[in-house]
């Protein structure tokens, strides 16, 4: 008597490369051995006639349950060979998992947006920046009413009689349209020692015909008109080694759009002289405005 391997098992045993025998006799089943052969060493004989190692019947097992212990081994693993090469190696999931994905690498990222202090802002965007001068210089009277001090790493103030300074700076706003605050920052390196006393320190606004003024030519005999005082702050031994600022939001609105010239000098015969670093020196003023 010979049973029949169902088509589907047959077909799928023969799509594994197993060599499939349609028909099987009693004494096979009884023996676990095809009658029609002498015993054979070939260890397919088993998968050939349908029965595991131990001459059990495997051909009751439904189409479903065959496909299924298709992913088996002959010694009962689940391994089942994928890569084609007669390894019982697991399939490729996608590369070695022992790799951490980069989980600092973000395409959404925006760039860096750091940058040049004088780089003009975002058109329609109001933000803060700082802006330093496009020239500044400072003129003396007394015997050097014709010295150019433009090239000097300080910016000088004083208000005494034979040794007066005062100090002339200018700052491009001409990438603004509208500027809703402003304010005129500089460093104080030193004072005068000659007499203890705070000194203020005033700030005018200058008209528009004065801002030919040269940073390399301006000298006390020569300097272009000033305009009105628009703030004053007062400096004394504390402040030296520090930032100080005045808000000059009304003169630097009136420039926007073009250049913006403002004077510093000292309170009317305070006779003490207060010391700022110039732009060619190691902390140059800074315009901050808040505008677009």
């Amino acid at each position: 008597m010979r049973r029949v391997i169902p088509g589907l098992l047959a077909t799928a045993l023969a799509s594994a490369g197993c060599s499939v025998i349609l028909g099987i006799d009693e004494h096979s089943l009884a023996t676990g051995r095809d009658s029609s052969a002498s015993a054979s060493p070939d260890a397919t004989s088993a998968v050939e006639s349908g029965l595991d190692g131990a001459g059990h019947d495997a051909g009751d097992a439904s189409d479903a349950n065959a496909l299924a212990e298709m992913g088996t081994d002959g010694s009962g693993g689940t391994g089942s060979d994928v890569a084609g090469d007669g390894s019982s190696a697991p399939p490729d999931t996608g590369g070695d998992s022992t790799t951490p994905p980069d989980a600092g690498a973000d395409s959404s990222a925006p760039p860096d947006a750091g940058g040049d202090s004088n780089a003009p802002p975002d058109a329609g965007v109001i933000a803060t920046t700082d802006h330093t001068p496009t020239k500044d210089a400072y003129v003396r009277d007394g015997p050097y009413v014709g010295t150019n001090f433009g090239s000097d790493v300080a910016l000088q103030v004083k208000n005494a009689v034979g040794f007066s300074r005062k100090t002339w700076i200018a700052f491009d706003v001409s990438q603004f349209t509208s500027i809703t605050a402003a304010k005129l920052r500089m460093f104080l390196t030193s004072l005068d020692n000659n007499v203890p006393n705070p000194v203020f320190v005033n700030v005018f606004s200058t008209p528009a015909s004065s801002n030919g003024w040269g940073e390399l030519t301006i000298t006390w005999n020569n300097e272009p008109a000033v305009g009105q005082q628009i703030a004053s702050i007062s400096v004394d031994a504390p402040s030296v080694g520090m930032w100080v600022e005045w808000d000059v939001t009304a003169a630097v609105q009136t420039e926007v759009g073009g250049l913006c010239t403002l004077v510093i000098d000292g309170q009317t015969n305070s006779n003490r002289g207060a010391f700022f670093s110039s732009r060619e020196g190691p902390s140059p003023p800074v315009l901050r405005i808040t505008g677009k």
